[in-house]
């Protein structure tokens, strides 16, 4: 049998041997989320023990060097029978990247048995893996976490390596303004005015000023006089928003001429990767109404949300509120029913993105809009990481200078 975790996890599943995760401490687990180690059975008495992130001989799609792990590929072989978002959805919930939309039925003809190779499968040589036991893997775990202590060289490099790192940091956000509030307190304002409608009367100002009498700061002697009986009591402030109120809409053409649509959409904006919209449907993926997106960011615990559509007619008053960025097709006819019928109004509120390929010329309507033109090579897929990235970087700009409500 191969040495490669491809094809030991090939044998298991094409016999149903059982796949053991084991955590750190060598114990088994009952699923993958929290293992770090995976026990597979080989053709020797000892099985081998692998860290879940090994790489395998199965190589993505549009990439030159990068390899799938062998969670990855175990995650697929256990959850094959979903179709793709909900595969995507359960991967990330769980930590795990899925595999790509390209390669999922490929690998899972081969996973199964169903085709003895791939064009994707690179034997080379490689470093196969040691067969050890789960005794010796925790010994060796020990051995590497025994103290090191860096010399001055080592952490005088260090921190000039991390100087230069925040040098080419965009800060989003710090000490100080994140005490900015961005909430509405038209809430307060009313519930003041109710209670002390006087200082309206008199033409006072509803918000104290600091240092002055009637601040909060002064204490409550400072205070007004309760209000007279006639004066109705206050109202209840509203709710807080929901999060759901501060997610972001991202609009797609809903033309099937458009690069972009609502067929690979997630696969362009969470896998960094570019997928014809024809191919997408020739694997008889659906089309869905409505995509909540879940995008994972350094430093938060939780992902950004964003929901993606590609119609407006359903479209509440909040909805417009929180609409951050639309792809357009460079046509007007794709504003129909907009709440600005001009683009050049409409890119004022919005953030406009413009996907073309590499090679051809932007239609002479782009040159009149305020958007951003994003070029898809037509062949090479490993330039698609960077192309998004920029993409994204160019949205969180733009919602945390314009739209600082929908930064969750």
């Amino acid at each position: 049998m191969a040495t490669d975790p491809l094809f030991l996890l090939r044998d298991h599943v094409i016999h149903k041997r059982p796949i053991v995760f084991l955590g750190a401490d060598g114990k088994e687990l009952p699923t993958l989320a929290s293992a770090t180690d995976i026990k597979l059975a080989s053709d020797t008495d000892k099985p081998v023990i692998l860290p879940r992130a090994t790489p395998t001989a199965y190589k993505k799609s549009g990439s030159t060097e990068d390899y799938y792990a062998l969670d990855s590929l175990v995650f697929l072989a256990q959850n094959h029978t979903l179709v793709y978002s909900s595969l995507l959805k359960e991967g990330i919930s769980v930590g795990i990247s899925p595999v790509s939309i390209l390669d999922m039925r490929h690998l899972t003809d081969f996973l199964t048995g169903k085709v003895e190779t791939t064009d994707n499968i690179v034997q080379k040589k490689r470093p196969a893996p040691a067969d050890v036991t789960a005794s010796e893997c925790i010994a060796s775990k020990q051995r590497k976490h025994e103290p090191h202590y860096p010399s001055f060289e080592a952490v005088k490099n260090d921190t000039e390596v991390s100087a230069r790192i925040m040098e080419g940091e965009r800060i989003i956000s710090n000490h100080y303004s994140v005490l900015d509030s961005s909430k509405d307190l038209s809430g307060i304002l009313k519930v003041y005015r109710d209670l002390y409608p006087e200082d309206f009367a008199n033409g006072k100002s509803a918000t104290p000023q600091r240092g002055t009498p009637g601040s909060a700061r002064t204490g409550a002697a400072s205070r007004p006089n309760p209000s007279p009986a006639g004066v109705p009591a206050p109202t209840r402030l509203p709710p807080p928003s929901k999060r759901a109120h501060r997610i972001p809409l991202i609009v797609v053409p809903a033309a099937a001429t458009s690069l972009i649509t609502m067929y690979n959409v997630q696969e362009f904006l969470q896998n960094h990767t570019y997928v014809p919209n024809q191919q997408v449907r020739e694997l008889g993926t659906k089309k869905e109404s409505r995509i909540t997106l879940e995008r994972a960011r350094i430093g938060h615990p939780k992902p950004m949300l964003y929901h993606i559509v590609d119609s407006v007619e359903k479209f509440k008053p909040d909805d417009w509120d929180r609409l951050a960025a639309v792809f357009t097709v460079g046509a007007t006819w794709q504003f129909k029913k907009w709440k600005w019928e001009d683009p050049r109004e409409i890119f004022k509120h919005v953030k406009g993105f413009y996907v073309k390929l590499a090679d051809e010329k932007p239609k002479d309507t782009i040159a009149m809009w305020n958007v951003e033109t994003i070029d898809v090579d037509r062949s090479k897929r490993h330039k698609d990481k960077a192309v998004v990235s920029q993409l994204w970087d160019s949205l969180d700009s733009y919602i945390a200078a314009y739209k600082p409500n929908l930064m969750q």
